[in-house]
């Protein structure tokens, strides 16, 4: 499995909530969810803003193109390894 414990997914719109479920279907374990919309999302792991302090995770996978990354990561105190989902195609 290279070591990868933990993953969280940013973005919880259509492709998030898609990613969600092959990705749990498939075994691996989502850590939590990052998105604006925390307060509207019902999910079975935690849901974070971007502006809350995120706990460690391996990757962080982004599923929107509209996403700030690099303002993301600014803000964590640690460093966040963050792929675009448009790279992985």
């Amino acid at each position: 499995n290279l070591g990868i414990r933990e993953i969280a997914i940013y973005g919880y719109g259509g492709e998030g909530i898609k990613l969600y479920n092959e990705l749990k279907e498939s075994g691996i374990v989502i850590s939590y969810i990052i998105d604006r919309r925390r307060n509207e999302i019902k999910a079975e792991v935690p849901v974070y803003t971007p502006d809350d302090r995120i706990p460690f995770a391996n990757y962080v996978l982004v599923t929107s193109s509209q996403i700030d990354v690099h303002a993301f990561m600014r803000k964590q105190r640690e460093y966040v390894c963050c792929i675009m989902l448009k790279e992985l195609y």
